[in-house]
C-alpha cells in the first residue's frame, strides 16, 4: 500500500509550522460542522482533518482546524460524515482563530465520501487509470483529482477507518450518538480507530469505550485525577450505593469504590444512588486538563477509556496517556446545547421521580445537624456575595484585548492570576486525612494580563549565552565566529532568558482595587515562539535589538520609556503613572525547580527544596 503523500503535499505537522504559507495537505475528517452562513453574506464550512503525522504537542486538538468561505452554498465541499477524505489545494496557514487553514480564491477542495473509498487490496482498477474514485470537488472549475491523490486517500482510509466518533462532542447529529456497544479490546486502540460510544449500562471489563456523563463527584490527587459520572442508566457491575436508609440497617459503607476512606469518617453520598456511578481515574494529559477545566456538575466527553474491574472486583475506567500521541487529551466538557446532554437529564428527571428527590442527591432529605446548618447557611451567604460580585463585574466594561498577541488551547477557561497564585490543590488531603501544603503544582492556565515590569533592566540582557558559567553550568562548545551549518547536532550558544511582572487583566485597570501580579519566565523555544526571533549576542547585533524593541512594544506599549526615564512604575495598577500597556491572551504553565539546601552542613545528603515557578507558552506576537 502506497501511502507516500502526493508531490506538492506536505503533512499537517508540518503545515502547522508553515504560518502563513500556502499548502496543499490531505487528512481524514474526525469532526465537522455543517454549511452554515457566515456573519456577513458567505457561506462557511469547517472540518478538523488529522494525517498519522499529526503528533503535536501545542494543540489539544486532534488535527488542523480547517474552515472555508465561498458567496455561494454550492461552492463549498459538502462532508457526508467523520472518516471522509478531504484534500485542500492552496491552503493558507493562519492563527487569527486559532489553530486553523483559511481558503482563499484559489483554495479547492475535494471529498472522497468514506463509503466509497475502497480497500487497498481492489485499487488496482484506480492505480491503472480505469476509474475514479467517487468525489465531490468544489468550488466550480475545480481540477479533479490526481492519481497519486486518490492512492493516498485509499491509504488514508485504511490507515484510519471511518466509522469513529467526532472527538469534538457538538450540537450536531453525529455517529457518535449511537448506543451501539463498544466493542471489546485487549489492547490499546489507535487514535481514530475508537469504539462507538457505549452507554454505563452497556459496559463490561476487557473494553474501551467512549463515554458521557454528568460529573457528580471529582477528586484531585497530585498527579491523577478521580472523576465519578453517571448517565443514569445502571450495571450490575458497578459499586452499589445504598440510600440513607439502606445504610441506617446495616453496616453499609459511603461507596469509596477506592478504599481510600476506609479509615476515615463516613461522608454522605449524594447521589445517585443504585448501580449508576461510573469511577474513572484520569492520568496525564488528561488530569492536567481535568484539574483546570471540570467541575462536579459539568457533562463531559471522554475518550477510549478502558474498562477493568477494581481490587474490590468492581467496575471501574482508567485513561492513560496514549502512547502513539502522548499529548492527546481525550477530556472534554459539552457545551450547553449538546444534544447528548438532554438524553441524560431526561433520565435524571426519570430517577429523582422514582426516588422523590429533587435532584442526583438521596431519596429523601435528612435532619441537618447543627454543624451541617451553619455550613449551609454559611455557603448560602458566600453564594449571594459571589451573585452581587458577578452582576458588579459584568457592569464593568470588559478590557480591550492587545490583537497582536494570541495563544493556544482557545477552549480554556480563562484563570485569574489570583486564582493560580491561590491555587486550592496546593492544599493536599492525603487518603489517610493527613493534610499538607504542596510547594506547587504541575498544572497549565490561560489567563489574561498586562505586563508591568520586566527583569533583565536592560534588554541587551535578555539573551544569554551557553558560554557563560555564571548562566550556565554546562559549557556549549560552540563559536559564533565559526560555521556549523555542516554540523546540525551542534546546539545553539545563545538563548533567550527574561522575566515579565504581569497583573491580572480580567477587569478593566480603570478600577481601583490592586490587580494581583505574578513573575512569569520567558526562555528557550517558549520566547522563540513568542518573539519569533532566534537568541543572539544583542550588544553586537544591533538589528536584532532594534526589533526586539518593536516587538516588545507590541506587547508592552511605552514600559520600556517609562523605565528608561526613571519613571516610578505603578505600584498598584497599570492605569497609572501613564503606562500603555494592553491586556492579552497568554498559556502559563506551574512547575517546580529543586534547590538543594545544605541548612549549614557540609553533608551530601542535604534535604531539597522546591522553588515554585511559572513560565509563558504557547503563546505568540503576529
Amino acid at each position: 500500500m502506497d501511502s507516500k503523500l502526493p508531490d506538492g503535499f506536505v503533512s499537517l505537522q508540518k503545515a502547522y509550522t508553515l504560518e502563513g504559507q500556502f499548502v496543499n495537505i490531505m487528512g481524514v475528517v474526525v469532526d465537522y460542522l455543517p454549511i452554515t452562513q457566515s456573519r456577513g453574506t458567505d457561506y462557511t464550512c469547517t472540518c478538523v482533518i488529522h494525517d498519522p503525522s499529526w503528533v503535536n504537542a501545542s494543540s489539544v486538538e486532534p488535527g488542523i482546524r480547517v474552515r472555508m468561505f465561498q458567496q455561494l452554498e454550492s461552492s463549498l465541499p459538502r462532508v457526508h460524515g467523520v472518516g471522509d477524505i478531504v484534500v485542500f489545494r492552496n491552503m493558507k496557514k493562519d492563527t487569527r482563530f486559532g489553530l486553523i487553514g483559511l481558503s482563499n480564491r484559489s483554495t479547492e477542495a475535494i471529498v472522497f465520501p468514506a463509503d466509497s473509498i475502497p480497500v487497498p487490496e481492489l485499487k488496482d482498477a484506480i492505480a491503472g487509470r480505469r476509474q475514479l474514485l467517487s468525489h465531490q470537488a468544489s468550488p466550480q472549475g475545480c481540477r479533479p483529482p490526481t492519481l497519486a491523490e486518490q492512492l493516498y486517500a485509499i491509504a488514508l482510509h485504511a490507515l484510519e477507518p471511518p466509522g469513529a466518533s467526532p472527538l469534538f462532542p457538538s450540537s450536531y447529529p453525529s455517529a457518535s450518538a449511537s448506543t451501539t456497544r463498544a466493542s471489546q479490546a485487549s489492547k490499546a486502540i489507535p487514535f481514530i480507530k475508537n469504539n462507538k460510544f457505549a452507554l454505563i449500562k452497556d459496559i463490561g471489563p476487557k473494553q474501551y469505550v467512549d463515554l458521557v456523563g454528568e460529573v457528580v463527584k471529582f477528586y484531585p490527587g497530585m498527579g491523577e485525577i478521580d472523576i465519578y459520572i453517571t448517565d443514569y442508566t445502571e450495571n450490575r457491575l458497578l459499586y452499589l450505593y445504598q440510600t440513607p436508609e439502606e445504610l441506617s440497617k446495616g453496616d453499609g459503607r459511603d461507596g469509596d469504590v477506592y478504599n481510600y476512606t476506609s479509615n476515615q469518617p463516613m461522608k454522605k453520598w449524594q447521589g445517585p444512588f443504585g448501580q449508576m456511578t461510573l469511577p474513572v481515574r484520569l492520568w496525564y494529559p488528561h488530569s492536567d486538563w481535568a484539574r483546570g477545566n471540570i467541575q462536579e456538575g459539568d457533562f463531559v466527553f471522554l475518550r477510549n477509556v478502558h474498562m477493568k474491574y477494581s481490587q474490590n472486583e468492581k467496575l471501574e475506567g482508567a485513561l492513560h496517556q496514549d502512547l502513539k500521541f502522548p499529548d492527546q487529551v481525550d477530556v472534554r466538557k459539552l457545551a450547553a446545547n449538546d444534544g447528548r446532554i438532554g438524553e441524560i437529564k431526561k433520565r435524571k428527571a426519570d430517577y429523582e421521580r422514582r426516588h422523590g428527590a429533587s435532584s442526583g442527591g438521596g431519596a429523601r432529605k435528612m435532619p441537618l445537624s447543627k454543624k451541617e446548618k451553619k455550613k449551609a447557611q454559611k455557603a448560602k451567604l458566600e453564594e449571594k456575595k459571589a451573585s452581587i460580585n458577578e452582576l458588579e463585574v459584568t457592569k464593568i466594561k470588559a478590557p480591550i484585548k492587545n490583537q497582536y498577541v494570541r495563544c493556544a488551547h482557545p477552549d480554556t477557561r480563562i484563570s485569574s492570576i489570583s486564582s493560580i497564585i491561590e491555587n486550592p490543590y496546593l492544599e493536599n488531603k492525603a487518603p489517610n486525612g493527613i493534610e499538607t501544603k504542596l510547594p506547587f503544582v504541575n498544572a497549565k492556565y490561560r489567563a489574561r494580563v498586562r505586563v508591568v515590569d520586566f527583569w533583565p533592566p536592560k534588554l541587551e540582557d535578555f539573551s544569554r549565552s551557553l558560554n557563560d558559567t555564571a548562566y550556565n553550568d554546562t559549557i556549549c562548545d560552540t563559536n559564533d565566529d565559526e560555521s556549523h551549518q555542516s554540523d546540525p547536532q551542534v546546539t545553539k550558544s545563545w538563548e533567550w532568558a527574561f522575566c515579565l511582572l504581569v497583573e491580572d487583566a480580567t477587569t478593566p485597570s480603570s478600577t481601583k482595587e490592586p490587580q494581583a501580579r505574578l513573575n512569569l519566565l520567558v526562555a528557550q523555544d517558549d520566547a522563540v515562539h513568542l518573539l519569533k526571533m532566534d537568541a543572539t549576542d544583542l550588544r553586537k547585533d544591533s538589528q536584532s535589538l532594534v526589533k526586539l524593541k518593536e516587538k516588545l512594544f507590541v506587547l508592552w506599549g511605552n514600559l520600556q520609556e517609562l523605565k528608561s526615564s526613571g519613571a516610578a512604575l505603578p505600584p498598584a495598577s497599570s492605569a497609572d503613572k501613564g503606562l500603555s500597556s494592553q491586556p492579552f491572551e497568554c498559556c502559563i504553565q506551574e512547575y517546580g525547580v529543586p534547590t538543594p539546601v545544605v541548612d549549614g552542613s557540609e553533608s551530601d545528603d542535604a534535604d531539597t527544596k522546591w522553588q515554585r515557578m511559572h513560565r509563558m507558552f504557547q503563546t505568540t506576537m503576529i
